[in-house]
């Protein structure tokens, strides 16, 4: 058996995370050829261990004290401060690891920078694959990093095909190393078994549309509220619920609070099951400023949960295709959100279940099977 290491150091449970699992899961499910690690730099795939040993996934700890709870996790100048302890502290021992178990591939999620530099300087074995998470911002700092060491990297993996375009025409590796892989966040008897638990009393009764994701500046769910005062005025009996933790809470509370919609607007925080809330919506809204591919917006696919997503970078259009599998509406335009919103509220049935067919048809690229089928042809 060949072995392949994944490398994901992260704070927060962003998409990434979950991805890192599902695509070592199916290689552990489908392949005779693989056996997959997960490198757990500092502790924190700790909460997830019970989930690994289940689908006997073998972690690989880098160091014996686990440091990660003491990390600074939110913010951007504490979690850059974190990053940097983490490579700092597993510059030694990730290269020790790699030298002495010599692993076939090595897939590398977060905390990029770490294990490219190692492959750059080192006379490694292992085929490095640097799986592109989230939207790259091109600073001219990455842009002349990524040009200078992914000339010895084995394979670039990226999660919509148009990111894997507009990588292409940056020429930071040769076009042939630049592929398309769907991660594989979709597991339909799980979904099947959530959507149907019991939606909390106090929402039961509720008419809601609704929204998930980190309370960040990424999600624009500032502009989203701001939105909603104008939704409410018209359509009287909707509530919004936005599920999700961060550092913009406070921010949101106050502005639904200055537009006097703080009684209609609900920031219920991190929800363990947010299918249900999927499932008795009227619909779910992707406000986001970018996303790569958005993997809440695949859930609710999943769900048969009708959609209205911006057209932001770069997965939304992709999955959607235009607006077959759903509403699209201008990024960070008003006027547009409000004018898609009308149509989505008046629509006929029959045009929103094709646009719920549509797109629950399209997610069967993000199944396990399907990732490892893809991973399989890329890898050989």
């Amino acid at each position: 058996m060949k072995s392949i290491f994944y490398w994901s150091p992260y704070l927060t449970n962003v998409g990434s995370v979950y991805a890192v699992m599902e695509s070592a899961i199916s290689l552990r499910k489908f392949s005779k050829t693989f056996e997959p690690y997960i490198i757990d730099s500092c502790g924190e795939f700790e909460s997830f261990k019970d989930y690994l040993d289940q689908n006997k996934i073998k972690i690989v700890n880098l160091h014996k004290f686990k440091y990660f709870k003491i990390l600074p996790q939110t913010g951007f100048i504490q979690s850059r401060i974190s990053f940097t302890i983490i490579f700092l502290i597993s510059f030694i021992p990730l290269l020790m690891l790699l030298k002495r178990k010599k692993p076939e591939y090595m897939m590398i999620y977060l905390l990029t920078s770490l294990p490219l530099s190692l492959n750059y300087f080192f006379n490694l074995k292992t085929k490095m694959i640097l799986r592109i998470s989230g939207f790259p911002k091109m600073t001219f700092v990455r842009l002349n990093f990524w040009k200078r060491v992914l000339n010895k990297i084995y394979l670039v993996i990226c999660p919509t095909i148009s990111t894997e375009n507009d990588l292409s025409k940056l020429n930071i590796a040769e076009a042939k190393k630049i592929k398309t892989l769907y991660d594989p966040v979709i597991n339909i008897r799980k979904i099947a078994r959530l959507k149907n638990e019991e939606i909390e009393k106090k929402y039961k009764e509720k008419k809601f549309i609704l929204a998930i994701g980190r309370l960040t500046e990424q999600k624009n769910f500032k502009f989203l509220v701001s939105c909603f005062k104008n939704i409410s005025e018209k359509y009287k009996e909707l509530n919004l619920i936005i599920i999700g933790e961060g550092e913009d809470k406070v921010k949101l509370e106050k502005i639904s609070k200055s537009l006097n919609i703080d009684k209609k607007v609900h920031l219920i925080g991190f929800q363990k099951n947010y299918f249900k809330f999927l499932k008795k919506c009227e619909c779910f809204i992707l406000s986001s400023l970018w996303e790569n591919p958005g993997f809440v917006l695949i859930d609710a696919a999943a769900t048969n949960t009708p959609i209205l997503s911006s057209d932001c970078k770069n997965g939304p259009v992709e999955i959607l295709e235009g607006e077959k599998g759903g509403h699209l509406f201008q990024s960070n335009d008003k006027k547009n959100f409000l004018y898609k919103f009308d149509i989505f509220m008046n629509a006929d049935k029959k045009s929103i279940y094709r646009k719920k067919i549509f797109s629950k048809k399209k997610i069967h690229l993000f199944t396990r099977y399907n990732h490892y089928k893809n991973l399989n042809k890329l890898i050989f």
